[in-house]
């Protein structure tokens, strides 16, 4: 994911995220990221070894005992954990996941039916799953207030990697 905020033709901020996650079985193997942020790089990699999770990143590194998976949201089973390894910081947050209505969602590929689910505790987002598990949408305030909203611009195939 690349963002570009310009005015007169300068640049004024720029922001990439790129991640690759490996899942073996509906279990994750490794995550690698990397975000530039404005010229600030920070990367984070995991991977799960057995029932060990092991993280090195800009902040540092850290071992915990599984089941911590990581923020891509492509897997529902996400759903289910108070601890999340939060691939744009390489840090360990604690979240309450809850629930919400089902919406209709406008995606990439049209609109969807899909639960919202709310994150908060040390992360606060709100992700939308269809029927299927199958991430649709995810949306978080940035550091300063704005919106951020991500669809899916492909929603097919088969849910939960």
């Amino acid at each position: 994911m690349s963002l570009d905020i310009g005015f007169l033709g300068m640049t004024l901020y720029t922001y990439d995220y790129d991640s690759t996650g490996r899942w073996r079985d509906g279990v994750p193997v490794a995550v690698d990221a990397r975000v530039n942020e404005d010229g600030d790089i920070r990367r984070v990699e995991a991977r799960w070894s057995g029932d060990t999770l092991s993280v090195d990143g800009s902040k540092g590194a850290w071992t915990a005992e599984s089941p911590v998976l990581p923020t891509n949201h492509w897997n529902a089973a996400v759903l289910t954990r108070t601890e999340v390894l939060n691939t744009i910081t390489g840090g360990r947050n604690s979240v309450t996941i809850t629930p919400g209505p089902m919406e209709r969602v406008e995606t990439g590929a049209g609109p969807r039916e899909a639960r919202r689910f709310d994150y908060t505790g040390e992360l606060e987002v709100q992700v939308w799953y269809d029927a299927r598990g199958r991430w649709v949408r995810l949306a978080f305030e940035g550091k300063d207030g704005t919106p951020v909203t991500y669809v899916c611009t492909e929603c097919g195939g088969d849910p939960n990697g």
